[in-house]
């Protein structure tokens, strides 16, 4: 069972006030850092893993050596409701040999396929995730090495998946923030300026993912602006956050940029705009939209970067 967003907001401000981007966790690594992480494997305290998004094809032309392929619409499709942990403590399984692994997620460059992998192992429990900031962009820039090689996937496995429910919002969450008067939670909609204009949740904010990656380099913007990015949306690092797009992808990108911001998570409505337009059909409710109107077809299909 998740617990409420109310419930979220009351531990969250039980904590102390003290946290900085500077303190959490890092969320990104640079390509030098994975090189030579990578050249002292033997050496390093906990093993590594490389996990490669991008399309079974590209993944075959050439890749980093020893990265796994992981197929992201597949996890996406099998993700539902976050609460088959069984199965996810399987499929997981077969990447990381232990819950002390360090991951880095690897596409093209940061995207939402790379974020979404990131966010779901963050909501599984993997505690040491990173995105390489970048992306295979990046790294053939570096010119680094490649393989056509095609390792083996783990053939034991002590890892055991652990839910994270601050980190996940489904529809009834969301559907209270709408109905909300008091702005308790910063919601969060990551889509495209005419995706918006068409239609968002109620008490949403808007601000594109795009914005988020710089469009020559493939990397994320520096922590300072995108802070100046998040003010532009009202956002308040002492509030829960929830992001949303239009199926969980984008939102994940959000969900990095306010995690690398600030050092606290935040939700992703990972069913987002998809699962919005067809549950208030579905559920006889008013479709509050600002704009225009949706429909039930506004699916995520439609946004071929989700």
């Amino acid at each position: 069972m998740h617990w409420t967003l109310p419930t979220i907001a009351i531990l969250m401000l039980m904590l102390p006030n003290t946290i900085h981007a500077e303190e959490k966790t890092e969320l990104l690594m640079e390509v030098p850092q994975l090189a030579e992480r990578l050249a002292a494997e033997s050496q390093a305290p906990s093993p590594l893993v490389v996990l490669d998004v991008r399309s079974a094809d590209a993944f075959a032309e050439g890749h980093i050596h020893g990265a796994l392929h992981v197929d992201t619409k597949e996890w996406k499709s099998t993700f539902g409701q976050g609460d088959d942990t069984a199965a996810w403590t399987s499929r997981i399984g077969r990447y990381l040999p232990s819950n002390n692994t360090t991951v880095v997620v690897v596409d093209t460059k940061v995207s939402p396929s790379a974020a979404r992998v990131w966010w779901m192992l963050k909501y599984w429990g993997v505690d040491d995730v990173r995105v390489l900031n970048g992306g295979m962009q990046a790294w053939r820039a570096a010119e680094q090495s490649l393989s056509t090689d095609t390792p083996s996937f783990v053939e034991s496995s002590t890892f055991k998946a652990t839910a994270q429910p601050e980190r996940f919002a489904d529809y009834a969450e969301v559907r209270a923030i709408a109905d909300s008067d008091q702005a308790a939670t910063c919601l969060i909609d990551t889509r495209t300026d005419q995706e918006n204009e068409a239609g968002y949740i109620p008490t949403a904010h808007h601000l594109n993912w795009e914005e988020l990656v710089d469009a020559d380099t493939g990397k994320l913007l520096e922590i300072n602006q995108l802070k100046q990015l998040l003010e532009r949306v009202h956002f308040d690092p002492a509030k829960p956050t929830v992001t949303y797009c239009g199926g969980g992808g984008r939102a994940a990108v959000m969900a990095l940029a306010v995690e690398l911001a600030t050092g606290k998570p935040a939700a992703n409505y990972h069913g987002s705009w998809g699962d919005w337009t067809k549950r208030e059909a579905s559920g006889g409710l008013p479709a509050e939209l600002s704009f225009g109107s949706a429909t039930a077809g506004d699916t995520p299909e439609q946004c071929p970067e989700e």
